[in-house]
């Protein structure tokens, strides 16, 4: 028969059974992997922005200052009889930086599909 202890209750009685608990931690943690793989392997698709015409102008202004080029030196006609000198190279003056905010940039990979389609 059932073996009782000194207080009349069977033994294990109030102990948390270690298969419960155990089931319980890997219930727990197969829901949060579940949840994690659903929001970053099986992401949402893209949605596009898309610009309002002030900024898209403002976006078109931008990478035409980026698109800038200088003008073509003037012809260079040697002197005869004078050597030609060697001249360093500058970039002094060419500023070709420009800052996209988060939107504009979106904007900008919506407006190619085929990179819309991959990020």
């Amino acid at each position: 028969m059932n073996k009782a202890s000194a207080d009349g209750k069977p033994p294990g009685y109030g102990k948390p059974q270690f298969r419960v608990v155990a089931f319980l931690v890997l219930l727990a943690a197969v829901v949060v992997v579940a949840v994690w793989v659903r929001q970053n392997v099986y992401a949402s698709k893209f949605t596009p922005v898309t610009l309002t015409p002030k900024e898209n102008v403002v976006l078109q202004d931008k990478l035409a200052r980026l698109r800038q080029e200088e003008p073509l030196p003037v012809p260079f006609e040697p002197v005869p009889g004078k050597p030609l000198s060697p001249e360093p190279y500058t970039e002094e003056g060419a500023n070709r930086q420009i800052r996209l905010s988060e939107r504009e940039l979106n904007g900008l990979i919506a407006g190619t599909p085929d990179v819309a389609r991959k990020v």
